[in-house]
């Protein structure tokens, strides 16, 4: 793909290698794949009526049974092929489902991914458990469900503004037929891979463990909706499971549960600010400068771009440009839309009406649309956000995102803003 080869040359907003190196994810790596340290307590009996499960785990509740819930933890990446009727057709979309105990909006009480299952057995290998089927079940239907928000969140971030409304709305299109064949998504990337049905053999060392996840890399749908678009194909570029909570000695029991189904009303979102944040409008400024060993490039910011913050947090920062051009490497090249956008909530320090974002603390997808395809890499910000209220309105302090692509510094600078409301 073009966007492929582009993109590492422009550095900061280069495809990239996904975060699943993160050490908070592998730290916990032992713990669930090994059957690790465990809390080793017995299962309190819970008298007459419903009894555990012994064996299976719990899709759907059943009358005489419970399980115990189990948070799980991971990462999958997808990539979306988009052929369409206009110039630049294939587009290239990469979305990610980061989840698990140690990521922002995920909890236990609340999980983006859980198994309803048996006590965890310490005295068992991994392997021979259902926790970890279960686990990929659950991320295959809730990641299902959330492709619907991903796909009208990339249409609104690749498209913005009047003159993109077609693309944007065949896009748009897509995320509509997603949600309306739920069952499809879920057979081609469950059924079809055979994660359902086949055999876990293992033995007492641990051999012949089932790596749910290369299965899940085999799934692809493909499908036609109407409109504008000819053909959508999804793939699972990478799919890794690293963590079960809670398993340690230093981890509570878990909680009681009647079936998987109990998150079904939770969902893979970026940001979901509360109800008390103030959402501003781009008015002025903003501009993003690009500044590498051999490129540059300057874009001036769509009126879409938002910022929305409440009185200890950055809630959103969502930074879109119109088209450009950037000179890479002696090349002129063309850019569609330059996109930054908070992938989830920054806390920061008040001091009466100033909100300070320290360096590290706001990770972003950076992305760019360029060629008839967009790509996306996370990035987090080098200097301070600033964001302030005066006897003017609002307004928000330059900062710059750096990143070393290949041992070469790269440098995304995005200029001082004004911000209006609503209302």
């Amino acid at each position: 793909m073009v966007a492929r080869s582009l993109l590492p040359l422009l550095g900061v907003l280069s495809c990239g290698d996904p975060p699943v190196d993160d050490p908070d994810f592998a730290s916990d790596s032992a713990s669930a794949t090994d059957g690790g340290a465990g809390t080793g307590n017995a299962p309190d009996e819970m008298g007459t009526g419903p009894t555990p499960v012994d064996g299976y785990c719990l899709f759907d509740p059943k009358d005489d049974r419970y399980g115990y819930r189990y948070q799980c933890g991971g990462v999958v990446l997808v990539d979306v092929v988009v052929e369409h009727a206009f110039a630049g057709s294939p587009e290239m979309a990469f979305l990610e489902f980061v989840f698990g105990p140690k990521v922002d909006g995920d909890s236990y009480s609340d999980p983006l991914v859980m198994a309803c299952c048996p006590w965890y057995d310490l005295d068992e290998p991994h392997c021979a458990q259902p926790h970890e089927r279960a686990c990929w079940i659950d991320v295959i239907e809730q990641g299902c469900r959330s492709m619907v928000d991903k796909i009208e969140a990339y249409a609104h971030d690749a498209f913005p503004g009047a003159l993109n409304t077609a693309k944007r709305t065949a896009v748009l299109k897509v995320a509509e037929y997603v949600d309306e064949h739920q069952t499809d998504c879920v057979t081609a990337f469950r059924d079809d891979t055979d994660i359902a049905t086949v055999l876990q053999l293992c033995d007492v060392e641990n051999n012949g463990a089932v790596d749910f996840g290369d299965m899940l890399e085999n799934g692809v749908w493909s499908f036609d909706p109407p409109g504008l678009v000819q053909n959508v194909e999804l793939t699972v570029y990478s799919a890794w499971m690293s963590t079960l909570h809670p398993i340690g000695d230093d981890e509570p029991a878990p909680l009681t549960c009647s079936s998987a189904d109990e998150n079904d009303a939770t969902r893979f979102v970026e940001v979901d600010p509360p109800p008390e944040t103030v959402v501003l409008r781009l008015a002025s400024g903003g501009g993003a400068s690009l500044i590498g060993p051999s490129a540059e490039g300057a874009a001036a910011l769509d009126t879409t771009s938002t910022l929305a913050i409440t009185s200890g947090a950055l809630e959103n920062l969502a930074l879109h440009s119109g088209a450009t051009t950037i000179v890479a490497y002696g090349m002129e090249i063309p850019i569609e839309g330059l996109h930054l956008r908070l992938w989830e909530r920054a806390s920061g320090v008040a001091e009466g009406s100033t909100l300070t974002i320290a360096p590290g603390a706001a990770r972003f997808s950076a992305g760019v649309s360029a060629l008839g395809e967009s790509r996306h890499r996370w990035v987090t910000n080098a200097t301070p956000i600033v964001v302030a209220h005066d006897a003017e309105g609002w307004a928000s302090s330059g900062f710059a995102i750096e990143e070393t692509v290949d041992g070469e510094p790269w440098m995304v600078v995005i200029a001082a803003a004004r911000w209006h409301g609503d209302g």
